[in-house]
């Protein structure tokens, strides 16, 4: 299987595979630091302070890190199969998706 694709669509694959990755692994560890190994000492949990809604628990929290996980790795796994099937069409909409993922993710984070 020889993968000859043109730089622009490369360049999308590396961009979207990267930031969808990334997000998975910084969600991904979140939700196993809280949720799974039980590692709170760090977290304002009980909404002290200036925090966003999802640390009013830590079981809340874990949580919508590990929705926020599988919201990215859909992403991630498509643009593998884009990059397998050469749909360039398709890899552009899924860079797009995981940055409106991002922007969402981001403004959540901004809510109290």
């Amino acid at each position: 299987m020889k993968l000859e694709r043109d730089t622009n669509f490369w360049l999308f694959f590396l961009l979207t595979a990267f930031l969808s990755g990334l997000f998975v692994y910084l969600n991904f560890s979140e939700f196993i630091k809280v949720g799974v190994l039980n590692e709170t000492g760090a977290y304002p949990f009980g909404g002290e302070g200036d925090t966003s809604w999802y640390y009013e628990t830590k079981d809340l929290y874990s949580t919508v890190s590990f929705i926020s996980g599988i919201f990215f790795l859909l992403p991630f796994l498509f643009s593998i199969y884009t990059l397998a099937k050469n749909k360039k069409k398709q890899l552009l909409i899924t860079f797009l998706v995981t940055i409106f993922f991002m922007i969402v993710q981001i403004i959540n984070g901004q809510t109290g």
